[in-house]
């Protein structure tokens, strides 16, 4: 398992699912309709600069490699793959609200089978708002949900 492919999978699946996943959250809601990211504001790493709003980053920062072969060629591997929703806006508590849903929607989206690649199963899952202290006294804020995904990788054994 690879860690781009991963990231490259998550990508792709949010592509193809997020859309339809914010449509039906939107058909829920009567208030405003949460954007959906721009196919250019999915972002592979993280970006020094973003100029689409909703946007989506997706990361594999860290990793952890247990029950080494004797030969100390493989073992499991356990990534840790990121996904980072960011989006900017005049009124905070839009802001918030659509943080929190666009992100209830990743997760949806995330969390169905084969959303990293064939074989890959999320073990656990852990989420994080953060406001950007640059923005914090700004007419326009910016913040972001960071959602952290442990994978494994499914032992394919013959049967």
């Amino acid at each position: 398992m690879r860690l781009e492919l991963l990231v490259d999978a998550a990508i792709a699946s949010l592509k193809a699912g997020l859309p339809a996943r914010v449509a039906a959250l939107n058909a829920t809601t009567t208030d405003f309709d949460v954007p959906v990211p721009a196919d250019e504001a999915y972002y592979y790493g993280v970006q020094s600069e973003i100029w689409l709003w909703p946007a989506v980053e997706v990361a594999a920062p860290d990793f952890d490699l247990t029950a080494l072969s004797l030969e100390q060629l493989d073992g499991d591997l356990s990534p840790l793959v990121m996904a980072m929703v960011w989006q900017q806006d005049t009124d905070r508590v839009r802001l918030w609200r659509t943080l929190d849903r666009l992100s209830h929607c990743v997760a949806q989206v995330l969390l169905q089978p084969a959303a990293f690649g064939a074989g890959v199963i999320v073990q656990t899952v852990a989420g994080r708002t953060r406001l950007n202290p640059e923005t914090r006294d700004a007419a326009e804020v910016t913040a972001g949900f960071l959602h952290v995904y442990q994978l494994a990788d499914l032992e394919q054994r013959p049967v």
